[in-house]
């Protein structure tokens, strides 16, 4: 590793809360911007550099299942499924230098109970829109921990030995990636790295119901929310070590449709149908999250979840596997088996998705 080199790396790394989840959101979106800024001015021309190993290190240990707060800004789409229900989710996202934004669409394609999967969301049945930042600290003291692992990469691609690879920069390398047409960034670690995260989750449904006590049509519109705050321990070993806050605030349907029958007419005929009766009902929570997400083999990864919430004395536990891969080596589908405290029996749902292309700058 020459110092040139060596200086051009390290160069180039240089309503119980008096706050309202969407205020505290806020706040971290306003430093986040502010540091972004910061950061532009004083990476010039490597924030580009930056990004991509950032970018990488994300990527391996991603959970394109879109359940965990720890995602990268890579655009994924997917659909989860269980017996009784499926979702989909649709993320995209932008990197810069060591900061990711992204925006998640989700909501339910085919709707059955809310208390279905064992994460505990109370809006996961809901059609919702979820904005994200996150940031990722790290530090490598020497380059060559980041960039020989990729350079042996590029030799073993281009069928050469190391010393007829250009080695001397990370210009270098996106040159070379363009030429063979393979991604290199999987293959530049910058060893142990801290990531953290805050989300915003926003839902907005119509509820229709019979009124309890003159069974009137009723209806109300309702905007349920959550806010998250993370931070995770990424290891050199493609394996995160995550905890999460989160706090929701949603509304449910009183309970489940039941058969209403109502007169026609004179004729004492009467019309029956489902309805639930009674408003909606609100929830405010305070759930806790910790997480373990693992490379067992480049074609295999587990991620179990537990969960409470405090707030309703409920504990979620998951177990996803993930083993379908695109031609990137990327694990887009997988199977999970869940479990809730407040249910009878475990739950499986399989989820599957494609990855696209990461944008950049």
């Amino acid at each position: 590793m020459t110092p040139s080199l060596t200086r051009e790396f390290i160069s180039s790394s240089s309503k119980r809360s008096s706050l309202s989840p969407v205020a505290i959101a806020y706040v971290f979106c306003t430093f986040v911007i502010a540091s972004q800024a910061w950061a532009q001015s004083q990476l010039g021309a490597s924030s580009a550099d930056k990004s991509r190993i950032s970018a990488g290190k994300l990527h391996s240990v991603t959970d394109t299942s879109l359940a965990s707060p720890f995602i990268a800004a890579t655009p994924v789409f997917n659909l989860e499924s269980s017996s009784t229900e499926t979702t989909a989710n649709a993320l995209i996202g932008l990197q810069y230098s060591d900061f990711n934004f992204s925006v998640k669409f989700s909501g339910p394609v085919r709707k059955g109970s809310p208390t279905t999967f064992a994460d505990l969301d109370g809006l996961r049945n809901k059609s919702a829109v979820e904005f994200g930042a996150g940031y990722l600290l790290w530090r490598v003291e020497d380059p060559a921990i980041a960039l020989v692992p990729a350079c042996e990469r590029l030799a073993r691609i281009k069928g050469v030995t190391r010393d007829k690879v250009d080695c001397s920069s990370l210009q270098a390398f996106r040159a070379a990636e363009r030429e063979v047409g393979r991604p290199l960034v999987p293959y530049i670690d910058p060893g142990n790295a801290v990531f953290f995260t805050a989300r915003v989750k926003v839902a907005r449904e119509d509820f229709e119901f019979l009124t309890s006590d003159t069974l009137a049509d009723g209806e109300e519109r309702h905007t349920s929310s959550s806010f998250i705050a993370g931070v995770a321990w990424l290891a050199r070993t493609s394996t995160l070590l995550g905890f999460n806050y989160r706090h929701e605030q949603a509304f449910a349907p009183a309970g489940d449709p039941t058969e209403v029958c109502k007169p026609v007419g004179s004729t004492g005929a009467l019309r029956c149908d489902e309805a639930i009766i009674g408003s909606p009902n609100e929830k405010n929570s305070e759930l806790v999250q910790i997480e373990v997400r693992h490379f067992l083999t480049s074609n295999l990864a587990i991620s179990p979840r537990l969960t409470r919430n405090v707030t309703q004395s409920v504990t979620g536990f998951e177990f996803p596997m993930y083993f379908l891969a695109n031609t990137d080596g990327g694990l887009t589908g997988g199977v999970n088996a869940s479990w809730r405290s407040d249910q009878r029996g475990p739950s499986i749902s399989i989820f599957v998705g494609q990855v696209l292309s990461l944008f950049t700058k």
